[in-house]
């Protein structure tokens, strides 16, 4: 087996600063000896994601995520730890072995695993679909459908797209002659590729038979998943049949999590803070073809939380280019509220007009105009639901009128901004004739109401901490023990000469809780060949470890450790804390033998309370 050699490791982390890789995602603000920024990881309303460039590693406060470089590429690329090392090269312009890089990158795709395989039977199977389309006969007709559509051969290519024919066991076929494939029909059955397979059938059958192929990536790239589309001429059976048919719930694939283009279009979304989300496959298409190069669509489904994080992780503005009809407009609509109240995310609206969706908007009138109309084209959130309204009401009568004003002072009094809140005001004055005194004192009544309400609100989580924040509740109180034992270990990563002084303290020394232990024991493995603690959390593997040396690693203790400090942790884990936990054994035993009448097995454990009380003292 290739791996990366651990010095490889070790020089690209050694010659990068963790502080400039996590730039390139958030926006750092120093305070102190650290920087803060907005956690990347979830909704962060204030800044709870620290980095300490002195050690080299990132804590979110909030969420409890931390590491180092390559944990933090990892989660905000959704790397696995390999991509993460040669990700981190890349943006550090660090060089390393192509020849390498490549043979372990291959081998990463892991195909000994289910996961591996499961990527590997989509990647052959995206292989046949686009030879299909391009090269073959029978993927001539779905060729010309997409030509005329204004996809060209290049296109096509860049998306990799396909055609499964009518013969639906073409594929499964084809699968099982593949010689560097372990297949097996529950393989098969799993990819979700394949239509449940009946008793009685032979061979497994392709789900999306007879359709346009568009593969679904994840966010690395890796094709997890397909959406197979109809096209005009192809539905001859007289049955109503959906439009798309995607994939099914997977191993690989979570509509719930993935955008469709993501991986293609985070590095534009990352440079322009800005995310253009479409309805459609064919719309990105579109919008890319048009030059929007930060196009994405979510895949069938609503936009979720998933979504969102994914989004604001790297980007301010999101901007909402749905269809000009009325199903688009209450799309757009009830995303942007949604994003209203659950992301810090700037929403901004484009209106295609006469109902036209972005891609028949580029055929009527070019990839100029649609370019145009999505970068300087765009309405507020306001201005939209300014426009929505206006169709819900006659504004001709006065009652309705009055309705309107009211309500629109309402979504002013949401605008966080106070300067956008003051033109919103004089503009809907102008319009109605109102004065724009009044309407500012409409809007400061709401904003007291809202304040109030957020304050009734903060009160309302304090009292039910732990219902509101299930994520915390199952997290142990930390108790001294836990705080001394993080302490000591803290000591023993930073000073080496700390080892020394708890192998004259005992030569049996062991940590009171599993957990801390399992750390002490890792940490003797790790030190045996490496003496650069920045590399810990590389060596360790399980993610609740990770997470617990990540913790350690953040204390800052100001001073260096002396001999009777570190003796008095030493002291307290080893000899005091067995004593303490005996003790309250004994005084609950005690307790029940009270309850019980148990005077002779009560006069016993008095004394040996006794006995513990006082070595305790000593």
């Amino acid at each position: 087996m290739v791996r990366i050699p651990e010095e490889t490791i070790n020089h690209i982390r050694s010659q990068t600063n963790i502080k400039d890789i996590v730039e390139r995602y958030v926006d750092l603000n120093k305070s102190g000896q650290n920087y803060f920024a907005h956690c990347p990881f979830h909704e962060d309303r204030t800044p709870s994601f620290s980095v300490n460039e002195n050690k080299q590693i990132f804590k979110c406060f909030s969420c409890g995520r931390g590491g180092n470089v390559y944990t933090f590429i990892q989660e905000i690329e959704k790397l696995s730890f390999v991509e993460s090392v040669f990700k981190v090269a890349e943006l550090s312009q660090i060089p390393v072995d192509e020849a390498l890089k490549n043979a372990v990158m291959e081998q990463d795709s892991a195909t000994d695993t289910t996961y591996g395989k499961l990527l590997a039977v989509h990647k052959k199977a995206k292989d046949l679909y686009q030879h299909i389309l391009l090269h073959a006969e029978v993927g001539e007709e779905a060729y010309d459908y997409l030509q005329s559509r204004g996809i060209s051969r290049e296109l096509m290519e860049e998306f990799e797209l396909g055609f499964s024919p009518r013969q639906r066991e073409s594929l499964g076929l084809y699968l099982k002659t593949q010689k560097d494939l372990e297949i097996d029909e529950d393989l098969l059955t799993q990819s979700g590729i394949f239509s449940e397979k009946k008793p009685d059938d032979d061979q497994f059958k392709d789900r999306f038979f007879n359709r346009i192929i568009f593969p679904l990536n994840n966010h690395t790239g890796k094709t997890v998943g397909f959406s197979g589309r109809v096209f005009q001429s192809n539905d001859q059976s007289g049955f109503k049949t959906a439009k798309y048919l995607n994939s099914p719930e997977t191993q690989l694939f979570n509509k719930r999590k993935l955008l469709f283009n993501f991986d293609k279009a985070k590095k534009t979304i990352r440079k322009s803070k800005e995310a253009v989300l479409f309805e459609g496959y064919m719309d990105v298409i579109a919008g890319w073809k048009a030059g929007v190069q930060n196009s994405i669509a979510s895949m069938g489904t609503s936009l979720t939380t998933e979504h969102i994080q994914s989004i604001s992780s790297i980007a301010d503005t999101l901007v909402i280019a749905f269809d000009g009809d009325n199903a688009g407009l209450e799309s757009a609509k009830k995303i942007a509220e949604f994003l209203q109240n659950q992301s810090q995310l700037n929403v901004e609206i484009v209106r295609f007009p006469h109902g036209l969706d972005p891609d028949d908007y580029a055929k009527k009138y070019g990839n100029e105009a649609l370019y145009n109309i999505i970068t300087r084209g765009r309405q507020t959130l306001f201005q939209f639901l300014k426009d929505y309204y206006k169709r819900q009401y006659n504004l001709d009568n006065e009652a309705e009128r009055i309705k309107y004003i009211e309500l629109m002072i309402q979504e002013i009094s949401k605008l966080s901004s106070a300067v956008e809140r003051d033109l919103e005001a004089k503009e809907l004055a102008d319009e109605y004739d109102v004065s724009v005194e009044t309407i500012m004192n409409q809007v400061q009544t709401h904003l007291t109401e809202h304040n109030h309400q957020r304050v009734r609100n903060l009160h309302y989580e304090q009292r039910n901490k732990a219902v509101l924040q299930p994520t915390r509740t199952n997290q142990k109180k930390r108790t001294k023990i836990d705080v001394t034992q993080e302490i000591l270990l803290n000591r023993l990563f930073f000073y080496p000469e700390v080892e020394e002084i708890l192998d004259h303290y005992t030569d049996e020394f062991t940590f009171a809780t599993n957990i801390y232990e399992r750390i002490y024991l890792f940490y003797e493995q790790f030190k045996r060949t490496n003496h650069d603690i920045d590399d810990f959390l590389n060596f360790v593997e399980e993610d609740e470890l990770k997470q617990v040396i990540s913790d350690i690693m953040w204390i800052t203790i100001d001073v260096e450790p002396t001999d009777e400090e570190i003796l008095d942790y030493a002291h307290y884990i080893y000899e005091v804390y067995p004593l303490e936990q005996k003790l309250q054994t004994l005084t609950e035993e005690l307790n029940e033998c009270k309850r019980q009448g148990n005077t002779r097995r009560e006069l016993e454990l008095t004394t040996e309370l006794i006995k513990l009380n006082r070595k305790l003292k000593v």
